[in-house]
């Protein structure tokens, strides 16, 4: 861990100063947590970005399959349970197709704000749905909004849930926003030791989607 926090301390002064600390703190969790909270891939686990897609499963996620079909990429699905419950039958074919699933809640709400006991009946019930329309097992979870208190990370963590953030989204325009801006300028560098975390929605256009794998990649 020492080796590894110290190369966090050196990449944070190598990018923008002005996000560091930030950077610095979310880092230090992942370390603290062995990862249990992700913002990035964990060395040596993935060697490239790993894109995950939130909301769905929507009509849309079908045409999304086909892209990653095509670019030969496997992705992190973080379902919404109603949503499964609306198209079930797309929820299963991401399974099919041999992408990994979490659960994104029962419904896509702040769940920062809920207490405890609502907060976990939902989550119990979110993965009970997802798991059993896919028919997979998963420890997968991304919270709406990425919100949620001191509290209820620990219930999750104590569940054995890896909660996953993300170190960079795509937005509607096709850019890359990091969470440290300075990492854009050294992308390279960067990503050889820091595969990413990368945000994108189900409900997103195609062209939006291609123009984010086509820079990230």
């Amino acid at each position: 861990m020492g080796v590894a926090l110290a190369r966090t301390i050196k990449q944070m002064f190598l990018f923008n100063k002005s996000s560091g600390i930030k950077y610095l703190a979310k880092r230090a969790v992942e370390f603290l947590t062995r990862y249990a909270i992700r913002y990035h891939v964990p060395p040596r686990e993935n060697k490239g970005p790993l894109f995950t897609f939130d909301d769905g499963p929507l009509p849309s996620t079908l045409g999304i399959l086909d892209i990653l079909d095509e670019y030969k990429e496997k992705a992190v699905f973080f379902l919404v349970a109603e949503n499964v419950q609306k198209y079930p039958q797309i929820a299963a074919e991401i399974a099919r197709r041999g992408h990994s699933i979490g659960s994104h809640g029962f419904r896509h709400i702040n769940m920062k704000k809920l207490s405890l006991s609502e907060f976990s009946r939902q989550i119990k019930e979110s993965f009970d749905i997802v798991e059993k329309t896919c028919k997979i097992k998963t420890r997968y979870f991304r919270p709406p909004f990425g919100q949620i208190s001191l509290i209820q990370a620990i219930w999750l963590l104590m569940r054995g849930t890896i909660v996953f953030f993300w170190s960079c989204g795509v937005s509607q325009s096709g850019e890359i926003d990091f969470i440290n801006p300075g990492i854009e300028k050294n992308k390279k560098l960067y990503l050889n030791k820091n595969p990413l975390i990368v945000l994108l929605h189900d409900y997103m256009q195609p062209d939006i989607i291609r123009a984010g794998l086509k820079k990230l990649k």
